[in-house]
């Protein structure tokens, strides 16, 4: 069992970010979703597909200082794709920090 970590900021732009990580062997894995903002209105979503597209996870929303947990069982090693996009909140899309962390047989890439 390992635990791996992304952290990384998000800026106000609405464009989709990805990120892979590599779950290394079959086996359950828990994403923890979470929003540190820096202004009132950060809210990211993640979207987490595997390597040939098929949606695992999808809206994802999360605000604020909110978190969201939810397990996976995978029954191989794969890759999978995170997608971050900043969501708009009014007029505007915040700014902070999201960090996706996971409990599992997984790899982050840096």
């Amino acid at each position: 069992m390992t635990n791996a970590l992304l952290r990384r900021e998000f800026t106000g732009a609405s464009d989709a970010k990805s990120l892979e990580a590599t779950v290394k062997k079959a086996g359950n894995v828990t994403f923890n979703f979470s929003v540190k903002p820096t202004d009132k209105n950060a809210q990211a979503a993640f979207i987490v597909l595997d390597s040939n597209s098929k949606v695992l996870l999808q809206d994802l929303s999360v605000q604020g200082t909110d978190s969201v947990s939810t397990s996976l069982t995978f029954d191989k090693a794969q890759l999978i794709i995170i997608f971050v996009k900043g969501v708009k909140n009014g007029n505007t899309v915040g700014k902070g920090t999201y960090t996706v962390q996971f409990s599992g047989p997984v790899e982050v890439g840096r």
